[in-house]
């Protein structure tokens, strides 16, 4: 049997990098490191994430981060998780609810993939069809 596959949201890598991290966050990360879970980084998180530290000019930060990315995958987007997402907005737009388009895009590969979204922002997923999501800060 594999062990659990755990995308983890731009909100949960924030709180795991901090100098004093979240304590709860923290220690669920290290449970499912124990466990051996597969843990990835989809590219639109990764693209969040340089982002907000290059931005804010946060070079240990970000060298932190980078250290954390060569140990977990960086997960890629494929053309099914485009067309996943385009159908996502759809059925949400349909619904009337917005959500943005990187958790669009981060929904659907977690969907794609069959991984567990790891957030804290849960609202903006629980309305996408066939999501796992867990909030490691509870």
């Amino acid at each position: 049997m594999s062990a659990i596959s755990y995308v983890l949201d731009s909100n949960i890598l924030i709180r795991l990098l901090r100098k004093a991290p979240n304590p709860a966050i923290s220690k669920n990360f290290r449970q499912a490191v124990l466990q051996n879970a597969k843990m990835v980084i989809p590219q639109v998180v990764h693209y969040e994430m340089l982002r907000g530290l290059l931005y804010s000019n946060a070079k240990v930060q970000e060298a932190a981060y980078r250290m954390f990315c060569a140990r977990y995958e960086i997960g890629r987007l494929t053309d099914a998780t485009w067309e996943s997402a385009a159908a996502i907005y759809s059925d949400l737009r349909k619904g009337g609810q917005t959500v943005s388009d990187d958790d669009i895009l981060i929904g659907a590969f977690c969907i794609e993939n069959n991984y567990t979204l790891v957030t804290s922002n849960t609202k903006d997923f629980v309305n996408m069809t066939g999501i796992k999501i867990v909030d490691w800060a509870l």
